[in-house]
């Protein structure tokens, strides 16, 4: 194993209580499910970025964005969280963050978007990816998503990884600062 592979192995229990701590309570509240029904059409594949203050995992993540979930239907996400994939109602997903970004990719049509979606269903139950490595059937959030629409597009997508800490990997933030290809839809 190289010497990143084992910081990242041997860290994984700070990473998990990292994750758990949180102070104040959220700034997004249950009216922001109104609003964003009233203004986004919730359709599957959407890309929801989050930030929640006090998250030491956020001195890791580059940018302000340090979550990205995939909408599964009008009511569920998916999300790589410390305890693996999982599928969360929106309600619950959107009242645990106190800033919330929906992004809907422009380089495809209803038809991929819902492949992609589905394709990070199957992934339900597999677990977080500690280590940071593309392709080992673990994942982390923004790969997650990453990886949903590249199945969806069979490795050709209009974009790809950066490279943080000598892994190509792909942040919540790098969604955000691609407006081109994941125009927002909404932010609060």
């Amino acid at each position: 194993m190289s010497i990143r592979t084992n910081i990242l192995h041997y860290s994984r229990p700070l990473t998990v209580a990292m994750g758990k701590v949180q102070l104040p309570p959220k700034k997004i509240t249950g009216k922001h499910y109104f609003e964003i029904v009233k203004k986004v059409s919730l359709i599957p594949g959407l890309i929801f970025l989050s930030h929640t203050d006090w998250e030491l995992s956020n001195f890791f993540i580059p940018g302000k964005w340090g979550h990205a979930a995939i909408m599964f239907d009008k009511e569920t996400i998916l999300e790589a969280v410390t305890s693996g994939v999982r599928k969360i109602d929106l309600i619950s997903f959107l009242t645990s963050k106190d800033d919330i970004c929906i992004l809907k990719p422009s380089f495809c049509n209803l038809m991929d978007m819902l492949a992609a979606a589905t394709w990070a269903s199957g992934m339900e139950g597999l677990p977080y990816d500690y280590e940071l490595c593309p392709g080992d059937r673990a994942f982390y959030c923004s790969e997650l998503v990453f990886e949903a629409y590249n199945s969806a597009f069979k490795g050709s997508l209009p974009f790809e990884r950066g490279k943080i800490m000598g892994e190509y990997t792909y942040s919540p933030q790098n969604f955000y600062d691609d407006p081109i290809n994941w125009p927002k839809l909404y932010e609060a």
